[in-house]
């Protein structure tokens, strides 16, 4: 099985050496991202809802690229600095992804590599059930 490094124009620029999104077979690995807007390099929000929603719909973007929806998630880590916003970074999980639930696991961090960011997230998808390990 080859390893897939993929720079998709629809995610923001990577902010260190390494990709945003890597493919093994059916597997999609998403690097953590922050709601920053590919094009502008802009941060959108300065809520912890708006930057969940942003961050949501660049995945579904960056899915999307590739073939996948929000249905072939299958788990979503979220590193917020502040766990209090967790009912806000919910209601936009609901919005943007409904019915979707992934498995997800949520950590609240002291810092993240870019200040302004809020939250940060990463992902895993999977296209077609794997028929051998």
């Amino acid at each position: 099985m080859t390893v897939e490094r993929i720079f998709p124009a629809s995610a923001p620029k990577p902010i260190g050496p390494y990709a945003p999104m890597v493919q093994a077979g059916p597997y999609i690995f998403g690097s953590a991202i922050a709601a920053f807007d590919p094009e502008t390099g802009d941060l959108v929000g300065t809520t912890a809802y708006e930057q969940a929603k942003q961050v949501l719909h660049l995945i579904r973007t960056m899915l999307g690229n590739r073939g996948y929806g929000p249905e072939h998630l299958a788990q979503i880590t979220v590193y917020m600095k502040n766990i209090a916003d967790f009912d806000e970074m919910n209601r936009a999980f609901v919005e943007v992804l409904g019915e979707n639930l992934t498995a997800r696991t949520v950590v609240e961090v002291s810092n993240l590599p870019k200040p302004e960011a809020l939250l940060t997230m990463s992902f895993i998808a999977m296209g077609q059930w794997a028929t051998s390990f």
